[in-house]
């Protein structure tokens, strides 16, 4: 073992497999007796912004509720279907956090703020126009699911952006799900309400997936798994570069979902819904998409876990104390994240690789949760005088 408690192939330096040598060396310092004071402060300073971000969720949180309960039919729509939705965001972040995910569940709550407030806003600027030019039915049925999922897919797009410059390191494709599936149960949670209904499952079914709505013969996951579909071919696209069909994939996940919501939104005698199995093929789809995006956690966890001589592999949150559950999962997120960036650099030819940033926030995310542990410099020889 290595004076960081990491296992070591012998004496002599750390073998960096995937780190470079600046890297390495701020790694060497943050685990160091001497580095514990820049360790501290860069802790108290994450500390102290998600303690932000709780608060800003909080009140915006406050503000849905209240807003559902002023509207008429908001005292028995809205409580329903938040239950219904936030029962499916919660059970796919959390089987995501176990794989290896790496958004938070605070980032995957405000990309549902985004569809909740945003995109209904963005929808009505943008659509009305173009419905009324492109007349009732052509607007209903073409115009309106085109736009709502294009707009839905802004969330997407600016995890996308982010990649670029964020200091933890890459995504996995299960970000991309939990992004699209986030922002459309938003979407159709002020869909809903707005328009006095409610769209949620019935039966045996709610204990299960209460999300998904059963009319009749009739099945879909709507909003929700419609974006999840088109997100999650976002994230082929952009991490698997270079590679071939990956644009083909993400036009047709985007297309199923478009054309399952374009024939909910047909007016005419014929039933294109038969076609799609009555919304059982995309809703299928979509779960096979789901355990796609979970083995490529699998694949990154366990591509990281053979190169990195630095950082140990995650142990399961629950192995442990309660008390180091929260803070298991970010290291786990963390180390997802590097691996990630590492992966996406190494094998699909990235430029941009995992920096000096990306070891001190997974050296203090590892120290929070007991992974690792400051220690002393190891004693050199006596001098001789």
């Amino acid at each position: 073992m290595s004076q960081y408690g990491v296992p070591n192939s012998g004496p002599g330096p750390i073998p960096f497999q995937i780190w470079d040598g600046a890297a390495g060396q701020a790694f060497r310092t943050l685990l160091s007796a001497g580095g514990a004071g820049r360790l501290t402060a860069l802790s108290a300073d994450l500390q102290m912004r998600r303690l932000v971000m709780r608060s800003v969720l909080v009140l915006v949180a406050l503000f849905i509720v209240v807003q559902g309960i002023l509207r008429p039919t908001g005292l028995w729509v809205l409580p329903k279907e938040l239950l219904a939705y936030g029962v499916g965001i919660f059970g796919f972040w959390l089987v995501g956090a176990l794989l290896g995910a790496t958004l938070t569940l605070r980032e995957v709550i405000g990309y549902a703020f985004f569809g909740f407030f945003v995109a209904p806003i963005l929808t009505v600027v943008i659509g009305t126009p173009l419905h009324k030019l492109a007349g009732p039915q052509l607007g209903t049925g073409l115009v309106v699911p085109i736009l709502e999922e294009l707009i839905k897919l802004i969330p997407a797009l600016f995890l996308v952006l982010s990649m670029r410059r964020d200091p933890r390191g890459s995504r996995v494709l299960y970000d991309f799900l939990l992004v699209g599936f986030a922002s459309g149960a938003g979407f159709a949670v002020h869909e809903d309400v707005l328009w006095q209904r409610l769209l949620i499952a019935e039966g045996p079914l709610k204990f299960v997936a209460p999300w998904i709505y059963n009319a009749g013969t009739y099945l879909t996951g709507s909003h929700a798994t419609w974006s999840a579909l088109a997100a999650l071919g976002i994230g082929v696209i952009v991490l698997f570069r270079g590679r071939k069909f990956t644009w083909i994939i993400g036009l047709v996940t985007f297309a199923v979902g478009l054309l399952e919501h374009m024939a909910w939104n047909y007016w005419g005698s014929y039933d294109f819904l038969g076609l799609l199995g009555a919304g059982r093929i995309p809703l299928a789809i979509f779960y096979l998409a789901w355990i796609a995006a979970g083995i490529h956690c699998i694949i990154v966890r366990a591509w990281g876990k053979q190169r990195d001589p630095l950082f140990p592999a995650p142990r399961l949150p629950f192995a442990g104390s309660i008390r180091h559950w929260p803070r298991q999962l970010d290291y786990t997120r963390l180390f997802m994240q590097a691996h990630s960036g590492w992966m996406r650099h190494r094998v699909f030819g990235a430029k941009q690789s995992p920096s000096v940033a990306t070891v001190e926030r997974l050296a203090i995310a590892a120290v929070d949760a007991k992974v690792l542990h400051v220690v002393a410099p190891v004693p050199g020889p006596p001098r001789q005088d």
